[in-house]
């Protein structure tokens, strides 16, 4: 995710609002982990619930990946805000925004 430094607008002569510096830090500092923490011990829940016990220990009987794939086939809502923001944030300096 590349953000530009500030540029003028050929429409308007204003600058952008989002840069790095106006950009939240959680933002810059965001990483994309398919194999992450979360799932590395979502896994091991997963093998020990196949072991004697296991469902009873966790309180459940199955896992749901949430983090990999499409939100929609475990009922997520689409991500038409995220969505709408980053058309906004990748828009070329002509068209004015």
């Amino acid at each position: 995710f590349v953000v530009a430094e500030p540029s003028s607008t050929a429409a308007t002569g204003r600058k952008k609002g989002l840069t790095l510096d106006t950009m939240h830090q959680g933002l810059k500092n965001m990483e994309y982990a398919v194999r992450g923490a979360v799932v590395i011990e979502a896994d091991q829940i997963k093998a020990d619930l196949k072991s004697p016990g296991g469902a009873e220990r966790h309180g459940f009987d199955h896992v749901v990946y949430t983090n990999i794939g499409n939100p929609h086939s475990v009922g997520g809502k689409p991500l038409t805000w995220p969505r709408q923001v980053m058309a906004l944030v990748d828009l070329p300096d002509e068209l004015g925004v």
